[in-house]
């Protein structure tokens, strides 16, 4: 039953948690994972029982709220099956049984490490799939970024927080890095083309310059803010030539039942833009902001996947771009 539960939670975001968790804004429809759209009034359709066009229009409306009501009751009862899970959580964090944030047992309601990190594991292909289908309108924006920004064959690639191997590069020479063993060990069954893994904290592995390459995808909203700035300098002490940071749209407006397991989230939301300004040096780095969007929202501009691209400056190209501007 938890493990169905919490695979719901994952990819279906769902609402309202217990009391005494922090409330997020109620999410808006152009930017919820599922997206409350209002039910077509349909003036054209004969009356019903002899009852005027806005008799039907009103009985259409009280369906939607009744059954919005329904949805929100069964995602609160859902959300409190992990009520106990949070309040286990906060006495070991009192005691200090949990030294690491990624030792937190509330990340994704089972944590990285022992048992329940097994079960994290084995269950991340199925919920990244689901959430892919239902969540980003069938976008894998991974596969999209690999095929835009990670095609070189002949590349060295440094994965960070690379978890079960999703993320890993599709061509090149990968380094897949994570803090969890049980996820390394599922990446090994799922993509034994990587080249190697090393359980290792993403904050401070390797040595610089080591890579042509950074990848760092959505993981910078489940780490606490120092360790998200630390998480992206690394990442660029790493690589030679490009980096790429993959994670939530800033704009999303998480629901309750997605904080259940998102400890850092409403940080992530926050902060992540200053965060990503502290942590890079203009200087050496070009930054360039693009997204991933979900088919249906294309029109409205809106998108799931935010992604950083950044560009190491070289000598080379600093002359050559006075060279043309002064011509």
């Amino acid at each position: 039953m938890a493990l169905s539960a919490a695979l719901l939670s994952a990819a279906l975001s769902l609402a309202p948690g217990p009391e005494g968790r922090p409330k997020a804004p109620r999410p808006l429809p152009q930017n919820s994972l599922l997206p409350a759209k209002p039910l077509p009034l349909l003036p054209s359709l004969p009356p019903r029982n002899g009852a005027c066009d806005g008799d039907f229009e009103t009985f259409l409306r009280e369906e939607q709220t009744r059954a919005a009501t329904f949805l929100e009751s069964e995602q609160t009862r859902v959300a409190r099956i992990f009520e106990w899970e949070h309040d286990r959580a906060l006495r070991f964090e009192r005691l200090g049984e949990h030294a690491n944030y990624w030792e937190d047992p509330r990340i994704h309601n089972f944590g990285n490490t022992g048992w329940r990190g097994w079960l994290h594991a084995l269950a991340v292909p199925f919920s990244t799939f689901l959430i892919d289908k239902l969540a980003y309108g069938g976008v894998d924006a991974r596969k999209q970024i690999h095929e835009s920004e990670l095609s070189a064959a002949g590349q060295t690639v440094v994965d960070l927080c690379s978890g079960v191997g999703f993320s890993c590069a599709r061509a090149g020479k990968v380094t897949a890095v994570d803090t969890s063993p049980n996820m390394l060990a599922v990446s090994r069954l799922r993509r034994p083309d990587v080249h190697e893994r090393v359980v290792a904290n993403a904050e401070a592995f390797g040595e610089a310059g080591s890579f042509d390459v950074a990848t760092l995808m959505f993981a910078t909203h489940e780490m606490p803010g120092y360790a998200r700035r630390r998480c992206i300098r690394n990442a660029l002490r790493l690589a030679r030539d490009k980096v790429l940071v993959a994670d939530i749209w800033p704009g999303f407006r998480p629901n309750d039942m997605m904080l259940s397991g998102e400890p850092y989230v409403l940080d992530y939301l926050a902060n992540m833009e200053s965060d990503v300004e502290a942590s890079f040096d203009p200087m050496q780095w070009t930054l360039t902001r693009e997204a991933v969007l979900r088919p249906a929202y294309k029109k409205e501009n809106e998108c799931h996947t935010s992604v950083l691209l950044f560009d190491r400056r070289t000598s080379s190209s600093s002359t050559s771009g006075c060279g043309s501007s002064s011509g």
